[in-house]
């Protein structure tokens, strides 16, 4: 196909082809592009229905079963792209006699024979109508196995998707090569009319979707109700039915957390929620590990006794919801009364939940377990440790590893006989980060002079940057101009104290580096609480040295600098506690996204 032509087909430029010479006209258009695409191919991909009506008129009707590299028909073109009118044009040229000559004949032999008789006609009726192995141009395939109503259901186009049913509806049960059956393609598209057509025609139809799903399962993933009411009806067995993974429907509905099909579905049959999947996981137990607490809510009040399931592991709902760390569910569970007799079970491990929230380092999961009165804090798992013994034994260099043991130890829990490799007095006495043997002191203090550097480096060249200026009249020229006013005592003192603490820090940290590592564990420690108070200073002197200069002028602003200034120690211990948590949240997330996977 020259560039010429495919541009006018492109454009849908019909008085090209009426510029084509009668000799060259079926020549011209049995012409091709690379892609094997014809001129009925590029027009109705952009609906250019004038265009394709001359074409039918003047050339071979073989051009509607002429099929593309992707094995497409103008037919199927014209499906996907969603023109309904041309779809209407192809189909009804394909289905009118051309004087004795068979349309699918004439696609084979590439050839537009021009002969008459009435025998020719009979034979040409008789194979549009799918006689003698000849397949009518709505039921061709391309290599995805897809035909024109397929594509018009993965491309919403509804009305097309009616038009093809009702010339033929056994086109309900051809299966595209990645499983897709039109009435899955309809229930994931939302053509509720398509979904209607189909499961009130008396004919057989496929029910089949991918990897093993079936059209329940599409209609959960969209969230459509009106889908799954007119499957349920039809065929109420689709609820128990599993994809490849064995998950049914609910499963994906308790994934969503779509409380809407959760509901549905269990007031049509609660059996689907004693199903567990290939992993061992009920809709329960999923909603659980997924923390999605309305879900557990919606389970257990259809089927109270699914709480009593377990996993492969021999965990039930809290033990997951506690691996999840999602104190939503956790909450929730724990004010039910059937739960009292679940929150000290064993799994198969021998742990309970109080050991799982230890382990992972849940600090506010185990604060919540903490708060129930029939919780055993001496408990042992099948290796005889109980939570306290977990918390020391995998002590990390955490926040939320300090809090659990401070909580542990507030509540008197007790310890096994044996001891643990690292030193358990130490640990009671420095309640420090820095007691952990793997911590590399060393780092930290390169860290701490560093900071310690620049922080005496700016308190320094405050004092040659005063507030307010100098004077510079004698007999007082180079004096501070508010050297009287308490604000400014209040910075210099402070700036003084930030400055000191800065330098010391630095220089002590050097001497414990060159001397004793004993010393080195103690200067660390001093240095991170005399840091402290160094911050603490230096906002003190910025506070106060902003007041100083603007209080005359707008002392609400200089109020405001002072509050926001003094909120800053506030604001940092808060971030400090929620980013540590949320790290360790995150990291439990990730593992648990990579185990599903």
């Amino acid at each position: 196909m020259d560039q010429t032509f495919y541009k006018a087909a492109r454009e849908g430029n019909v008085e090209f082809l009426m510029s084509i010479s009668l000799d060259k006209v079926e020549e011209t258009l049995l012409l091709q592009s690379h892609m094997k695409n014809n001129a009925l191919h590029v027009a109705a991909k952009l609906g250019h229905k004038l265009f394709c009506q001359k074409v039918l008129q003047l050339g071979p009707r073989s051009l509607l079963c002429q099929k593309n590299a992707k094995e497409d028909t103008p037919l199927h073109v014209a499906a996907r792209a969603g023109h309904s009118e041309l779809v209407n044009l192809l189909i009804d040229y394909y289905r009118r006699p051309l004087n004795g000559v068979a349309l699918a004949l004439d696609s084979e032999r590439g050839t537009h024979d021009t002969g008459n008789g009435t025998g020719s006609s009979v034979e040409t009726q008789r194979d549009i109508e799918g006689g003698e192995g000849l397949e009518p141009l709505w039921t061709m395939k391309n290599l995805e196995q897809n035909t024109a109503l397929h594509l018009a259901l993965k491309n919403r186009h509804e009305d097309i998707a009616l038009s093809l049913l009702d010339l033929e509806q056994g086109l309900s049960c051809f299966v595209n090569s990645d499983g897709e059956s039109p009435l899955f393609l309809a229930v994931e598209a939302n053509c509720h009319g398509v979904v209607r057509k189909i499961l009130n025609h008396e004919s057989s139809f496929s029910f089949d979707g991918p990897n093993g799903q079936n059209p329940l399962h599409a209609a959960v993933t969209v969230k459509s109700a009106t889908s799954a009411y007119l499957l349920l009806h039809r065929t109420p067995e689709l609820i128990q039915k599993m994809d490849k993974d064995g998950q049914t429907a609910l499963h994906y509905a308790t994934v969503a957390n779509s409380l809407t099909m959760i509901r549905l579905l269990l007031k049509r049959d609660t059996s689907a929620v004693y199903i567990f999947d290939n992993d061992g996981l009920s809709p329960l137990l999923i909603a659980a590990h997924s923390g999605t607490a309305s879900a557990v809510k919606a389970i257990l009040k259809f089927c109270p006794d699914t709480i009593e399931l377990l996993n492969r592991d021999g965990r039930n709902v809290l033990h997951l919801a506690v691996e999840s760390n999602t104190g939503t569910v956790v909450r929730s569970l724990l004010k039910m009364p059937e739960i009292q007799e679940l929150i000290n079970e064993a799994d198969h491990a021998g742990n309970s939940p109080l050991h799982l929230a230890t382990k992972n380092h849940h600090y506010r999961i185990v604060k919540e377990l903490m708060r129930t009165k029939s919780i055993d804090l001496n408990a042992k798992n099948k290796e005889g440790s109980t939570a306290l013994d977990i918390c020391e034994s995998q002590w990390e260099l955490s926040l939320q590893q300090r809090f659990i043991w401070k909580l542990l130890t507030k509540h008197k829990a007790s310890r096994a006989q044996r001891r643990h490799p690292h030193c358990i007095t130490k640990f009671e006495r420095s309640h420090d980060i820095f007691a952990h043997p793997k911590a590399d002191l060393k780092r930290m203090a390169n860290a701490l002079i560093i900071v310690a550097t620049l922080l005496g480096t700016v308190t320094f060249a405050a004092t040659f940057q005063m507030p307010g200026g100098y004077r510079s009249d004698e007999p007082r020229a180079g004096t501070a101009i508010h050297g009287k006013n308490i604000a400014f005592v209040a910075f210099v003192v402070s700036d003084a104290v930030a400055m000191c603490f800065s330098i010391t820090v630095m220089f002590l940290l050097i001497w414990a580096m060159l001397g004793d590592p004993a010393f080195l564990f103690r200067a660390v420690s001093l240095a991170v609480t005399w840091l402290r108070y160094a911050f603490c200073a230096t906002i003190l002197a910025f506070v106060t040295g902003i007041y100083m200069v603007i209080r005359l002028e707008a002392l609400w602003l200089a109020i405001l600098v002072c509050m926001v200034g003094c909120s800053a120690p506030i604001l940092v211990r808060f971030l400090q506690n929620r980013s540590s948590l949320c790290t360790r949240n995150t990291k439990i997330a990730k593992k648990n996204r990579s185990e599903r996977r």
